[in-house]
């Protein structure tokens, strides 16, 4: 049977420079100077590879956790996740045991593994920006993985494998294959996407990226009132007082 496709992309993908961590609902980094990255670069060449979607199936939203809640939803399971994001969002687990997750610790940072622990995704392609093309070293990929789930790893000209082994919501050992590459290095993957998520992370982008904000959204094909939906919650929670962001500076640091 043909693998399902989910297309899930982060807007920090397409902002320099990259922050790291940052507190949900506070934007730390607002009046960062940044670069923006294009998205119709991007677009054109997920074409080329021969990737679709249809406009009706993409949602968009603030917090990328959201799209574990799609995925949900759906009730479908083994999907091929291509994952266009400057973070793994595979981060702060070290259980090889994924029902040792607790439902309410699910975050920005960390959902696939829910959608793994859950069935709903059984590979991943991180799609990584240029920038960040030092992490494709098998050194590394303990910095991206706790190396007690590696099982595999390699480096060729398609970018960084790894093959994982965990255990999922129905006791089953799985073998689960991740690999990380640029969006050059990405194979051909025909098909068409069963949904596409798009997350813009406002925590981790300056209010100088905001208007990338429609040309995300409109680039992959949503419309523009989504995009203005979109634009209007990053523009609002600009809205905090000082103490606000001396709290979370703090809370960031420990």
């Amino acid at each position: 049977m043909e693998k399902r496709i989910y297309l899930d992309i982060d807007m920090d993908y397409f902002v320099e420079p990259i922050e790291k961590e940052s507190v949900d609902n506070i934007r730390l980094f607002h009046d960062k100077e940044c670069e923006i990255l294009s998205v119709n670069t991007v677009v054109e060449k997920l074409r080329e590879q021969g990737l679709n979607w249809k406009n009706s199936k993409i949602s968009c939203f603030t917090n990328h956790k959201t799209s574990y809640t799609h995925w949900w939803i759906s009730k479908k399971q083994d999907n091929l996740l291509i994952h266009i994001d400057a973070h793994s969002d595979l981060y702060r687990n070290s259980n090889k045991d994924l029902r040792l997750l607790h439902n309410g610790d699910i975050a920005c940072y960390n959902y696939i593994w829910y959608g793994i622990r859950d069935g709903y995704i059984g590979e991943v392609y991180w799609v990584i920006p240029d920038s960040l093309k030092d992490l494709l070293d098998v050194q590394k990929a303990e910095n991206i993985i706790n190396k007690e789930l590696i099982a595999v790893k390699f480096v060729d000209e398609k970018g960084m494998h790894l093959q994982i082994q965990c255990i999922n919501i129905t006791g089953e050992i799985k073998q689960i294959p991740i690999h990380i590459c640029t969006i050059d290095q990405l194979p051909g993957l025909e098909g068409v996407c069963d949904h596409v998520t798009i997350a813009t992370s406002p925590e981790f982008v300056p209010a100088a990226a905001d208007d990338l904000v429609f040309e995300l959204i409109e680039g992959f094909g949503a419309t523009k009132d989504a995009a203005q939906n979109i634009y209007n919650q990053h523009k609002n929670m600009l809205k905090r007082s000082p103490e606000e962001l001396q709290a979370a500076w703090k809370k960031l640091e420990k």
